[in-house]
């Protein structure tokens, strides 16, 4: 279950995202350089892009035209996305200290075969500044 799953071999149709990250608040650099946010909190947005036909549109915003390119680079990094290394979990449990308990990221993908797939983006490793990501079956 978890384990990095096979692509179907057709094609992206559709693409959830669910993006975790820090609004507001005001932003300064604490001694060390890093950056210190005071009062921000940390909000969700969601964005579905879907394919029709030859052409990317956003559902939520049908109105607004989506860069056909950028769409492209998301579908390869997607199908392209590989694991340097495999890491066994013995139980659910663990899973957050991988930050999958509150993912940065998650991502539905539907296959034009119908298939689904879920993808989270957890925690960012601090050894190779690479971030852990699981797929669920």
């Amino acid at each position: 279950k978890y384990s990095v799953a096979d692509v179907p071999e057709d094609g992206i149709s559709k693409i959830c995202m669910t993006v975790k990250y820090l609004a507001g608040g005001d932003h300064s650099h604490g001694e060390n350089g890093d950056v210190v946010t005071e009062d921000a909190k940390w909000e969700t947005r969601t964005l579905t892009l879907l394919l029709d036909g030859e052409t990317w549109t956003f559902e939520e915003y049908p109105n607004v035209p989506v860069n056909p390119e950028v769409a492209q680079m998301i579908v390869d990094d997607l199908n392209g996305a590989t694991s340097t290394q495999l890491i066994s979990v013995s139980d659910e449990s663990s899973l957050s200290n991988y930050g999958f308990d509150e993912p940065t990221v998650t991502l539905k993908i539907r296959y034009t075969d119908g298939s689904e797939r879920e993808l989270l983006i957890g925690a960012e490793n601090s050894f190779n500044y690479m971030y852990y990501f699981l797929y669920l079956s």
